[in-house]
């Protein structure tokens, strides 16, 4: 396969060993190839395979920028200004072995892997290309200096941190800047095949220095340059059931980098924010279960980090309670590293932290309440917890306490939080809390101006088995509705105080 820049995409011209009536293309579910167009005529393209009536042994795709960025999957085409990325991944035939090659026009370049299947390529201006750190570093002429200089900056800070902690990086890196992604997201990135670091920014936020897109920018930078580790140099095994152990790790390792590099008591308080939001996400994505027990509801979207943090964050407090702060969590996964061969898994992360408090979290026993313990075990590593509902949280657990008592087992309910009342989403299927009713107040307390108010008031009459009076939106008479069961209220736990996290830059664990 050869492939060759064009003014709105990339050329694939490829050229089979022996002729054949059809090929198809690797099926993944972590690529996508949205935007691929068959040049070549009497042949057809559909469902990743390229068919003909009559034999064929080359044919030809342009392959434009990808509409969309998808969660937690490759991008086929990225544009950088100019030039573009490919995704060798995504071009590979499952019939045999593809090999790939560059043709690019006069002040252009091709930048790859050591094998260009295996991750992105760039293909542009050479212009383009300076070294940072010993790294090929790619951003467009589009690229707003600031953020070029950022990134440059936290790179050069960031990989001498993990370098310090966990050895020479496997792979030496290629990172790829864009500010082209499609988005919606603001910013996506990934670490790919042969040690490819593609950041991708979207939008008007980064056209302009601000010193909170500059915090986001360095903690992203040391996410994905852990993955240089984590992700490439030593492969997670568990990748698809357990993602938050991989992404968790990177997460987590960012945290500690930017602190190391950034310092200060205003920042480690800002860290003590995330880990209690990081908390506090992970218990109500897991409902109190374990992790492996929780199972694919925390195998994407914002679960996969909230859990994993919390993991990493406990291993981290106990690792340097042990050790008298001699070691960390990166030192664990340092000896992680250092014992795998073929990729690590749940079972290797567990192994080197030798019988930790935590090995709950991580239990398959459905019948384990893991965190009593976990709680109980931040608390004994002195993090101070305090439970701190927000109004939401409050009008979400009483809402739900009375769905849970008078809706027929098994079916779904909930309700929508509108500008000035509830509604619910109760169908025919909850007796006095049928009908989908709008309601405006409990009680007397507004839903939304007072939702404390409303579930204390909910309490007292929860606790004599009473009747609760649900004011509705339209002024028709309130509803009654018994309430047999005791209303507790809900755990938000919040992190009042915590031990520091920052490591000092160039300590080398033991």
């Amino acid at each position: 396969m050869t492939l060759a820049p064009t003014a709105t995409g990339v050329t694939a011209r490829f050229e089979l060993d022996q002729p054949t009536n059809a090929v198809t293309f690797v099926a993944d579910p972590t690529l996508v190839r949205p935007a691929w167009k068959l040049v070549t005529p009497g042949l057809s393209f559909a469902d990743g395979r390229i068919s003909g009536e009559i034999a064929f042994d080359r044919f030809e795709l342009a392959l434009t920028p990808d509409p969309s960025e998808i969660d937690r999957t490759y991008l086929s085409v990225i544009r950088m200004d100019q030039g573009f990325a490919v995704y060798g991944p995504a071009l590979s035939l499952s019939e045999g072995a593809t090999s790939l090659e560059f043709e690019v026009p006069e002040g252009f370049v091709a930048l790859a892997p050591t094998d260009p299947t295996q991750g992105y390529s760039y293909l542009g201006p050479a212009t383009a290309v300076t070294l940072v750190g010993g790294a090929n570093f790619v951003a467009g002429a589009n690229v707003p200096p600031w953020l070029g200089e950022r990134i440059r900056a936290s790179l050069t800070a960031t990989l001498p941190f993990y370098t310090a902690q966990l050895g020479t990086p496997p792979l030496t890196p290629l990172v790829l800047v864009s500010v082209d992604s499609p988005g919606p997201t603001a910013f996506r990135g990934d670490v790919s095949g042969g040690g490819v670091v593609s950041l991708r920014f979207h939008g008007e936020k980064w056209a302009k220095a601000d010193p909170e897109a500059g915090r986001s920018v360095d903690r992203f930078v040391a996410h994905e340059g852990f993955h240089l580790w984590n992700g490439q140099g030593y492969r997670p095994l568990d990748g698809e059931t357990a993602p938050w152990l991989h992404e968790g790790a990177a997460e987590y390792a960012s945290m500690l980098a930017y602190l190391a590099v950034s310092g200060g008591e205003d920042n480690e308080a800002a860290m003590r924010l995330k880990l209690g939001s990081h908390l506090r996400k992970c218990l109500k994505a897991t409902k109190g279960r374990s992790l492996p027990v929780a199972g694919e509801a925390i195998q994407k979207g914002g679960a996969v980090y909230d859990c994993g943090v919390v993991l990493q964050w406990v291993a981290d407090l106990e690792e340097r309670s042990r050790s008298g702060k001699q070691r960390s969590v990166l030192s664990l996964w340092r000896d992680v590293f250092a014992a795998t061969k073929n990729g690590y898994g749940v079972a290797d992360f567990q192994a080197a932290a030798k019988n930790p408090a935590w090995n709950e979290l991580l239990s398959t026993n459905a019948t384990v309440d893991p965190w009593k313990e976990l709680l109980a075990t931040l608390t004994a590593l002195g993090v101070e917890l305090v439970n701190r509902p927000e109004p939401g949280d409050y009008r979400g657990a009483l809402l739900h306490h009375l769905l849970s008592q008078h809706c027929e087992p098994g079916q779904a309910t909930g309700f929508f939080t509108e500008h000035d009342h509830v509604r619910l989403d109760t169908g025919a299927r909850c007796g006095p809390l049928s009908g989908d009713p709008e309601l405006v107040a409990v009680e007397g307390y507004p839903f939304l101006s007072d939702a404390r108010g409303g579930f204390e008031a909910a309490q007292r009459v929860c606790a004599s088995n009473g009747q609760l009076s649900l004011q509705k939106r339209d002024g028709s008479p309130s509803l009654w509705v018994p309430c047999t069961k005791v209303l507790v209220i809900p755990k938000v736990w919040s992190v009042n105080d915590a031990p520091r996290l920052a490591l000092p830059v160039s300590s080398t664990p033991r």
